[in-house]
């Protein structure tokens, strides 16, 4: 699977879990923010910063999904096995 299908395929997972994904540049007084999972209005957003390379945004969205359950969200076979690999090198 090419990054731009996995990386479609995570915004459509974030979307199934009510999560809104938001690309746009971040930036802080201190500097350059952070792309993150936050709480906004009761509402959890995904911050990615526009100005990252697709794979970075990958892996940012990959890492963020560890705080969700996927037992009931469909992921393909090569998704699955990528948030299981990122969980067991941080595990």
């Amino acid at each position: 699977m090419d990054n731009l299908a996995l990386f479609s395929e995570l915004k459509m997972v974030f979307e199934k879990l009510g999560v809104e994904v938001s690309e746009q540049k971040l930036e802080s007084e201190a500097g350059r923010a952070q792309s993150a999972l936050a709480r906004v209005y009761q509402r959890d957003c995904l911050y990615l910063d526009k100005t990252l390379a697709l794979e970075e945004k990958i892996k940012v969205m990959i890492q963020a999904l560890k705080r969700f359950d996927l037992s009931s969200v469909y992921l393909s076979p090569y998704l699955r096995a990528k948030v299981e690999t990122q969980n067991e090198k941080e595990g």
